[in-house]
């Protein structure tokens, strides 16, 4: 009896000092972040007439009309720096795809021409996050400004005229510094979850959206374009 007690109490001293031995360090919370992000949504433009002659009022008039939103996404690289455990600063590089599509009748038959037109943009942001919320989930809000750079454009169309139906397709980059405004600016805002798988990794799923304060077109009447949609990222820690 005493030798099967010397056993047990050895068996359980050796599984104490085992498990002592092999627990885990804890892990330094991370302040630096790199993330992937995907936001697919709706692209479209705002438009502000600026000369009320030569025919300007007119055609402002039948853009409101018969302009559609079209689907745009954005797709990049973000890097975020952590200030404390409730503001971040991010920046990063990102491809977005932004446009819309206008559909008219012909004025001299029963035809009806749709054309789209797609901008192609490199994307810069500088944005503040917000975190409030404690455990894995949190709140997350972001605002900030986007510098857009341009770099092409796709035009396609498509007419229907008597039966019969004609498609053209065009593209074209933008030569720096002329063609359209290549340089333009966004306004950003966020809000959405935070969800931290563990200390080094996590989801983030935010509604968003940017809209130009720098036109993209100028002239009698300016454009300024604009998006909307779901932002989805991945991030982990690096330092």
């Amino acid at each position: 009896m005493r030798k099967i007690m010397y056993i047990i109490v050895l068996c359980l001293s050796t599984q104490v000092l085992m498990a002592v031995e092999s627990k885990p360090t804890a892990i330094k919370a991370k302040k630096l972040f790199v993330g992937v992000h995907f936001s697919p949504g709706v692209a479209f433009r705002t438009l502000r007439l600026v000369k009320h002659s030569n025919g300007y009022p007119e055609a402002y008039e039948l853009y409101k009309k018969y302009d559609k939103p079209i689907f745009g996404y954005d797709l990049g690289v973000n890097l975020e720096y952590l200030v404390n455990p409730y503001i971040g600063l991010q920046t990063g590089a990102n491809y977005s795809l932004k446009g819309l599509e206008y559909e008219a009748p012909f004025s001299f038959s029963s035809g009806i021409a749709t054309m789209r037109y797609q901008v192609h943009y490199v994307d810069i942001p500088l944005k503040m996050k917000v975190y409030a919320g404690k455990g894995r989930v949190k709140f997350v809000g972001g605002a900030g400004i986007i510098f857009n750079v341009a770099f092409g454009q796709t035009n396609k169309s498509k007419t229907v005229e008597n039966g019969k139906i004609t498609y053209q397709s065009s593209h074209s980059y933008f030569p720096l510094p002329k063609g359209p405004e290549v340089f333009s600016m966004s306004a950003t805002a966020s809000a959405g979850i935070d969800y931290k798988i563990n200390e080094l990794m996590g989801i983030r799923i935010e509604p968003a959206f940017s809209h130009q304060f720098i036109p993209f077109a100028k002239g009698g009447i300016y454009t300024y374009l604009w998006a909307a949609g779901i932002n989805v990222a991945y991030y982990f820690g690096v330092k």
